[in-house]
């Protein structure tokens, strides 16, 4: 009885993850009605489209001085660059005598974070806000932002293709950076995809470009699908110490509640701000990606620029997770986001190893295809690793019945564990991340000011 049980489970599941396919999201009309508007359900009531995010943010330039939007282009691939700043455009090269920092923000490099690129919309609203805290950061900052980093694929999405994470090529964005980069099999249900070769698409070639030509002193990169907030590598289960190859595989080693010492000054500083903003906006899983996450991620935008570009504090933001266990508290003056992180990181960590699919995974998982075996890692590592597995699985247990069949297309599935699809959850959730990035900024200032003393 027991032993029928546990194979119907299976097929349930297989049916299940099947409905989740590209091809299935290919064919189901409701999920184009829903971004379009007319019914009290339609989340394109508050949700904008790639055109409209753009139409916008040059509007907002009339009223905004300080604010430019400008096209960059590498052969038949187009992303809108926008300029943020109270200083001269060349500020970026004066910045030694001028004390003023340089922050690359990008948005959108998966498709289907819907969320993502209007958070980068509220953020540009709030720095031409002229209240106090967006003023403190332009006092010291020149912002680059991209606020869609996949406008093609992104429109595929818009168009009915909800469970899309790559670009038109069908390669993932995050995947295809020239650090660590690893060839990864490509199939029709792939999701992550490095692509032919690194730095082989237009998107990542304009990024590249604009952190070759002007290197930011701060980077973050914005995603959804799990909350948690990461600091490089991704690439590997190593700390950050200023040496890519040589440091002691030790990140798997640090308890959570630990700031790993005997670092460099400002390594130990970006954890600290990752840290200290965790507590404030998110409590969610923080660190180093490569520990927090579980798996090893190679080809990411969060390790080039550390290691390539050299930026000394870069950041990896997941910004909504749908199974997240949401509270809010009252701290001064604000409401602040609350989640169980625990059960969050070990669900989505057995959601994407054990079954291989993309379905609530976030910007730094692989499918199980591709994904560094933890035979890999330490001894240490490699226990931590399996407990995680072990714990975790009677959770997802219990959550797989979310989506039973027939009651929400694969699209509506796709749609909300990626985006917020209430207007109370979707403020909410730009509130807090946009209050997030403000105060990162502000505490690299602040970081940077002691590095100056």
């Amino acid at each position: 009885m027991g032993s029928g049980r546990s194979k119907l489970t299976c097929i349930w599941m297989m049916v299940a993850l099947s409905a989740l396919s590209i091809d299935a999201m290919r064919h189901d009309d409701s999920v184009s009605e829903m971004f379009v508007g007319g019914n009290s359900d339609s989340i394109g009531e508050f949700y904008h489209t790639t055109d409209e995010i753009i139409t916008e943010i040059r509007q907002l330039s009339k009223s905004c001085p300080y604010l430019e939007i400008t096209p960059e282009t590498y052969q038949d691939t187009t992303l809108q660059a926008i300029t943020v700043s109270k200083h001269p455009k060349n500020a970026s090269e004066k910045k030694s005598s001028e004390n003023i920092l340089t922050g690359l923000l990008i948005f959108g490099e998966h498709a289907r974070e819907l969320i993502s690129p209007e958070l980068a919309l509220s953020f540009v609203k709030r720095l031409c806000s002229n209240d106090s805290k967006a003023n403190g950061v332009l006092n010291s900052f020149r912002f680059r932002i991209y606020p869609v980093c996949n406008p093609e694929g992104r429109r595929k999405v818009e168009a009915g293709d909800y469970c899309r994470r790559t670009n038109s090529n069908g390669v993932d964005l995050n995947r295809n950076w020239g650090d660590h980069w690893k060839p990864t099999p490509k199939d029709s249900q792939s999701q992550s995809w490095s692509g032919p070769g690194k730095f082989s698409e237009g998107e990542t070639l304009i990024l590249k470009r604009e952190v070759t030509r002007s290197p930011p002193d701060l980077f973050i990169t914005v995603h959804s699908g799990i909350l948690g907030m990461y600091t490089p590598y991704a690439w590997s289960g190593k700390l950050p110490n200023g040496n890519s190859d040589d440091h002691e595989q030790v990140m798997l080693e640090i308890p959570d509640s630990e700031v790993p010492s005997g670092l460099p000054d400002h390594v130990y500083k970006m954890l600290q701000i990752l840290r200290r903003n965790d507590e404030k906006y998110c409590r969610c899983s923080a660190g180093p990606a490569g520990r927090e996450v579980g798996y090893l991620c190679s080809g990411t935008c969060l390790d080039y620029i550390y290691d390539v570009a050299k930026t000394k504090y870069t950041f990896g933001l997941e910004i909504f997770d749908k199974n997240a266990d949401l509270g809010y508290a009252n701290y001064p003056g604000k409401m602040l986001l609350s989640i169980n992180s625990t059960i969050n990181r070990r669900r989505h960590t057995h959601h994407s190893h054990s079954h291989g699919h993309q379905h609530g995974s976030s910007c730094f998982i692989e499918s199980s295809q591709s994904t560094t075996s933890v035979d890999n890692l330490n001894k240490k590592a490699r226990k931590h690793l399996r407990n995680h597995r072990d714990i975790h699985k009677n959770q997802y247990n219990m959550e797989k019945s979310r989506f039973p069949m027939g009651v929400e297309s694969a699209g509506r599935a796709c749609l909300e564990a990626f985006n917020p699809v209430t207007k109370k959850l979707y403020d909410e959730t730009l509130d807090n991340w946009t209050n997030a990035l403000l105060d990162i900024a502000t505490d690299v200032v602040r970081a940077e000011l002691t590095t100056d003393s």
